[in-house]
């Protein structure tokens, strides 16, 4: 089990499973979800997976991996009074990561990654009223980091 310590900063709930496939193969199912709307004029809320399959040079869960991670996801972001971003259909992606993993006690530990790869967004802004009129419909095509984290983690 682990959370991500920069999406709980970002105050985006989230969870993980990591789980041991061969010695040195495992699955790492990342889970961000935010239903909140802290106000009208800020709002996070997510719903996102990123799994990813993860290569360890010496053994599971310990030291470094390199990991080939999807995604998908949807969204309703808000930082202002003016406008509210809105998936139109689901982000998705891929991407290839590198990180690192540090035990400091038998059960508890650190690991630290970050990743590069693609994502595909379909939205609208909107008038970030209640029931706000659509303004525009984007499509974007990002290059760059698509995975990030810092996580905390507890071996069951």
């Amino acid at each position: 089990m682990k959370t991500n310590l920069l999406y709980d900063l970002a105050t985006l709930t989230n969870i993980g499973v990591e789980l041991q496939i061969t010695p040195k193969l495992t699955a790492d199912i990342p889970v961000i979800f935010n239903p909140f709307k802290i106000k009208s004029s800020y709002q996070l809320r997510v719903l996102a997976l990123q799994p990813e399959i993860r290569y360890w040079f010496r053994n599971a869960f310990s030291g470094s991996f390199l990991g080939l991670h999807a995604h998908i996801g949807w969204y309703n972001i808000a930082f202002n009074n003016k406008t509210r971003y809105q998936d139109l259909e689901m982000a998705y992606g891929f991407g290839l990561s590198y990180g690192y993993s540090r035990s400091f006690s038998p059960r508890w530990g650190m690991e630290y990654t970050i990743g590069g790869g693609y994502i595909h967004l379909r939205y609208g802004t909107y008038y970030n009223i209640s029931n706000g009129a659509r303004n525009n419909t984007y499509i974007f095509n990002y290059w760059g980091v698509t995975r990030l984290g810092i996580n905390l983690f507890y071996k069951l």
